[in-house]
C-alpha cells in the first residue's frame, strides 16, 4: 500500500501515462496505490467504492498473465471481466465488483483511485508594481503559492504577469507574459485580461484558497465571488474622499445595494462584459490629471462600485460562488491578508478543517 510521496516515480509516471492515455489529460492518480496479490482461496467480497474518497473512477491493471492462476476474475456489475496481463481497467464508484476465489496459482494486479482535474482553467494575474511594500510583495508571493498548490489539486491553473514579476515565480505554473503599463489601480491588470480569457478560464485573486472544486455555472451572464453590501465601512471611506475628484460623477455611490466583490470573476455576457470594460477606462481616464491619494485608494470603486453601476441599469442573472453549496474556499479580501502571522494562522486553520472533515 504506497501513498503520496512513497509511491516510486516510475510507477506513479507509467499509471499517469496509462490513464491519461485511456482516458484523457484530465485524469490523473492523487491518493494511493495499492498491490494486491491474491494466492489459493483468497477473494474479494462484493462492495463499491462510493464512501471512500472523492475519486471519479476506480482503476487498475492486470500485473500477470490469466495462465498464471485460476478462478480470481473480477465481476462488476455482474458482467465478468475477462482481462489481459498489462490491461488498464476502469470501473465507476458506485458499481458492485468482486473478486471471485483463486482456486490455482497466484493473481497480482494494481489499483488506485483515478480523480478528473475541472474543465474549468482558473487565471490568476499577479504583479510586483502592486505591492505597496516589499513585506507586502513577499507575503503576496506566499499566498499566491499556497492558492496554486490548493487550486491545482481541481483544476489547471495559469497565471498572467510581467516580466518583472517572473523571475519570482520558482514553480511550475503556465505563464503568459502580459505587460501592463498603467496600475494606479488594482484591477488595472484584471480589465486588460478579461478580453482574453478562453471559455473555460475564470478569474480567481492570488488570496483565494480551494478547499473544493470551483463550481460555476456557464449559464449566467455574470460570476462572482460574492455579495458585499455597500454599506460596509470601507465603502463609506471610499466614497466620503471620492467626493472632490472628478471621476466620481461618473459613478453612483448608492446605500443599501449590493456591490459583486470580483476576486473571482467570469462574464459569459460579452456585451456585459464589454460595457464593464468600456466603462472601467472611461472612469480611470478622468483620474489622469488629478493628484489622488497613494495607491490603491479608490481601486474597490473602479472595480467593483462602477459593476454594481452596470449592474443595477438592467436585469442581468449573476452567480455568487460563495452562496453556492458545492462551493468551498477562502477569500482573505482587503488588508487582512498583511496581518502578522497570517500564514501561520491560515495553514493552521486549513489544518483543523482538514482534520474535522477526516473526523
Amino acid at each position: 500500500y504506497m501513498t503520496g510521496d512513497n509511491i516510486p516515480k516510475w510507477i506513479y509516471d507509467e499509471l499517469d501515462k496509462l490513464i491519461k492515455t485511456n482516458l484523457g489529460e484530465l485524469y490523473f492518480i492523487k491518493h494511493w496505490i495499492v498491490i494486491l496479490k491474491y494466492t489459493k482461496g483468497d477473494f474479494f467480497k462484493k462492495h463499491t467504492d462510493d464512501s471512500y474518497d472523492d475519486r471519479v473512477l476506480s482503476g487498475g491493471a492486470e500485473l500477470n498473465s490469466k495462465d498464471e492462476y485460476e478462478g480470481g476474475r473480477l465481476i462488476t456489475s455482474n458482467k465478468i471481466n475477462d482481462t489481459e496481463e498489462g490491461q488498464f481497467f476502469t470501473h465507476t464508484t458506485k458499481e458492485n465488483h468482486f473478486v471471485e476465489t483463486i482456486t490455482k496459482g497466484n493473481r497480482y494486479s494494481l489499483h488506485f483511485p483515478i480523480h478528473k482535474l475541472s474543465d474549468w482553467k482558473l487565471v490568476y494575474c499577479l504583479s510586483k508594481r502592486l505591492a505597496k511594500t516589499e513585506d507586502a510583495w513577499n507575503t503576496t508571493l506566499e499566498l499566491f503559492k499556497k492558492s496554486v498548490q490548493m487550486s491545482s489539486v481541481f483544476h489547471k491553473v495559469k497565471l498572467y504577469t510581467d516580466s518583472e514579476t517572473k523571475q519570482y515565480i520558482d514553480f511550475d505554473i503556465e505563464i503568459e507574459i502580459l505587460e501592463v503599463s498603467d496600475l494606479s489601480f488594482l484591477d488595472n491588470y484584471k480589465i486588460q485580461i478579461l478580453p482574453l480569457l478562453h471559455d473555460n478560464e475564470i478569474l480567481i485573486d492570488p488570496d483565494v484558497f480551494l478547499k473544493k472544486e470551483l463550481i460555476i455555472d456557464s449559464d449566467k451572464d455574470l460570476v462572482v465571488d460574492r455579495p458585499d453590501s455597500s454599506n460596509n465601512k470601507w465603502y463609506d471611506i471610499e466614497f466620503d474622499m471620492a467626493k472632490e475628484y472628478k471621476f466620481s460623477k461618473l459613478m453612483k455611490f448608492k446605500k443599501d445595494v449590493i456591490i459583486p466583490n470580483i476576486g473571482i470573476l467570469k462574464f459569459f455576457n460579452k456585451e456585459l462584459q464589454k460595457k464593464y470594460i468600456n466603462n472601467y477606462n472611461k472612469i480611470k481616464s478622468f483620474t489622469f490629471d488629478e493628484s489622488l491619494p497613494p495607491f490603491p485608494r479608490f481601486s474597490i470603486l473602479l472595480g467593483q462600485v462602477s459593476l454594481e453601476n452596470i449592474l443595477s441599469e438592467d436585469s442581468y442573472n449573476i452567480e455568487y460562488c460563495s452562496r453556492k453549496k458545492q462551493n468551498d474556499y477562502i477569500h482573505l479580501a482587503g488588508e487582512e491578508k498583511f496581518n502578522e502571522n497570517i500564514l501561520d494562522n491560515l495553514e493552521s486553520f486549513l489544518n483543523k478543517e482538514k482534520k474535522k472533515s477526516i473526523l
